[in-house]
């Protein structure tokens, strides 16, 4: 259940989404991160260390984030009242939201595991802490512009 706010999409109407050009880039970058990260992660060690924890368990959260961008529309709980005019919108700016959270956590994720070698992944970390940060308030902008 991915949880936003108050309002239940459980009486909205069903809406499929199809995703387009933009929602296939975004779970690209969010792949390309992850096979980034075991690429590296493959160059640096070989053995089993802490970093193929973290590793393992970046890779278990982008499945299961990028997973969410999926769920129908009655297990999401939105900040504003769903009605039929603006469900689309509201679900649309849910799953985009999803795809850029996915972005954020793997670049996070693959950041901490290389944080030990290069003083450019605390940077690259912090970077995406904040790309997390600006797309829920710009998720949270565009729900209440949206209502």
């Amino acid at each position: 259940m991915i949880n936003l706010g108050f309002h239940s999409g459980k009486q909205a109407p069903e809406v499929h989404y199809y995703p387009n050009l933009l929602d296939r880039v975004l779970e690209g970058i969010a792949l390309v991160e992850l096979i980034a990260m075991w690429g590296g992660y493959f160059r640096l060690r070989e053995e089993f260390t802490p970093a193929m924890e973290q590793a393992i368990i970046a890779s278990l959260l982008c499945l299961l984030v990028g997973a969410s961008a999926y769920f129908p529309i009655r297990y999401i709980n939105f900040p504003v009242k769903i009605t039929r005019q603006n469900v689309a919108m509201q679900y649309t700016l849910v799953i985009r939201l999803c795809r850029m959270l996915n972005i954020a956590l793997t670049g996070m994720m693959a950041a901490s595991v290389f944080m030990e070698h290069s003083e450019l992944c605390e940077t690259l970390f912090y970077a995406a802490l904040l790309g997390m940060a600006g797309s829920l308030v710009a998720y949270f902008i565009l729900a209440f512009r949206y209502k």
